[in-house]
């Protein structure tokens, strides 16, 4: 799986290290699947229509789930944004260690593949 989390900066790359930690995952994993749904821009838009946002490509109601301020939409940093990724993963059942097969986004209903 090729990822980019080696170019982030040095709070980034530690905001994904910690929240892979806390998911039970590779870090490097987790960065693939981060990096192939956003790249790793936290207020990009995506997905069928454009509606999918986010590290993750959140739709709409997913959005609400995770707990994103719509008011702060478009200005989250990528260590703000993953409390929120963490957050709707365990709301879908995702338990830590479950492995990174289980947090591809496009097999998680309500969720987008860019």
């Amino acid at each position: 799986m090729s990822n980019n989390i080696g170019v982030l900066n040095p709070a980034d790359r530690a905001a994904v290290f910690e929240s892979a930690k806390r998911l039970g995952l590779d870090p490097y994993e987790f960065g693939a699947v981060i990096h192939k749904e956003s790249g790793f821009q936290p207020n990009i838009w995506g997905g069928a229509g454009g509606g999918y946002y986010g590290l993750i490509q959140f739709g709409g109601p997913e959005r609400s789930e995770a707990g994103l301020d719509p008011a702060k939409i478009g200005k989250y940093t990528i260590r703000e944004q993953l409390p929120h990724v963490e957050k709707w993963l365990a709301g879908r059942g995702y338990k830590p260690g479950m492995g990174v097969e289980h947090i591809r986004m496009d097999q998680v209903p309500g969720c987008c593949v860019v």
